[in-house]
């Protein structure tokens, strides 16, 4: 299990560098990128937890909006934690590719 985006990225290079192939061990991390997409489709990476960065850049960008024109406090807004796998991995590539998940 890595712990952020950049060594999710990077798990093919571990683990090939260890001598494990993509069947060897369950891989995991955090964040979508080109990188982490490729991973999934070659066995190297299993499961990567989806925080939604582009809702986590947005959504306070929207409600410093919200309070300075109508006085609103502050919401609490969780992003959503989806879950990207060999399963559906191509429903989201392309939005990877747009960096919007």
């Amino acid at each position: 299990m890595t712990d952020h985006g950049a060594l999710t990225a990077t798990l093919e290079t571990y683990l090939d560098t260890a001598g494990l192939g993509p069947d060897d061990i369950f891989a995991a991390g955090f964040d979508l990128s080109p990188a982490t997409v490729e991973a999934i489709r070659g066995g190297w990476t299993d499961l990567v937890i989806d925080q939604q960065q582009w809702l986590q850049g947005y959504l306070p960008i929207l409600q410093i909006c919200l309070t300075h024109n109508f006085a609103f406090t502050g919401l609490h807004i969780d992003t959503g934690a989806g879950f990207a796998h060999a399963d559906n991995v191509e429903l989201l590539a392309d939005l990877v590719e747009q960096q919007i998940r």
